[in-house]
């Protein structure tokens, strides 16, 4: 933060004389963000790009952000889409807590879906978990063959802060 706070300082302060010109152009502009950034401002310009698409939501406290995968071979119709919270999985029983039910969300094969979720006021360390009921599946239980299901590998922390979880893939539920 004091390396951005200086940077500002720096640019604020090296303008010259030509600055009371009463046109400036891109490349001028271009120009002195190049002299006067370094590596630095390269690698200021490089994240944002990628991090275009994070939704500001995802920086916020008690907020819970991820990607579903979809698999590639994925077909029905989807009926709601259940987050809950597992301490310890394979899960026994019912969900330690229930974060969202989506109604018939809207997936296509191959792609993923975006999870962002607040608020998501849980404490302590869970498995996100996740249960896809397609039409003609269960409701309280995923049904093999029908439903899908996916979770974290590892539990995840719930303190109040901001939550991203790893990319969960979505797998045709067997077993239940």
């Amino acid at each position: 933060m004091k390396t951005l706070a200086l940077l500002s300082l720096l640019i604020g302060c090296s303008k010259t004389t030509d600055d009371d010109s009463s046109s400036w152009t891109e490349a001028d502009g271009n120009e002195e963000n190049e002299n006067a950034g370094g590596e630095d401002e390269e690698a200021d310009t490089a994240e944002p790009a990628e991090g275009d698409d994070v939704d500001p939501l995802c920086a916020e406290d008690y907020s819970l952000c991820g990607e579903l995968i979809i698999p590639s071979d994925f077909t029905g119709t989807t009926r709601s889409l259940a987050i809950v919270l597992y301490s310890t999985v394979p899960p026994m029983g019912p969900p330690d807590g229930i974060v969202a039910e989506i109604e018939t969300p809207e997936l296509t094969a191959g792609d993923s879906f975006p999870v962002r979720i607040q608020p998501a006021i849980f404490n302590g360390d869970y498995h996100v978990w996740v249960n896809l009921y397609m039409d003609g599946g269960g409701e309280w239980a995923p049904v093999n063959g029908v439903d899908y299901v996916g979770y974290t590998a590892e539990p995840v922390v719930f303190d109040g802060t901001a939550i991203s979880f790893d990319d969960i893939s979505l797998s045709i539920a067997s077993g239940w």
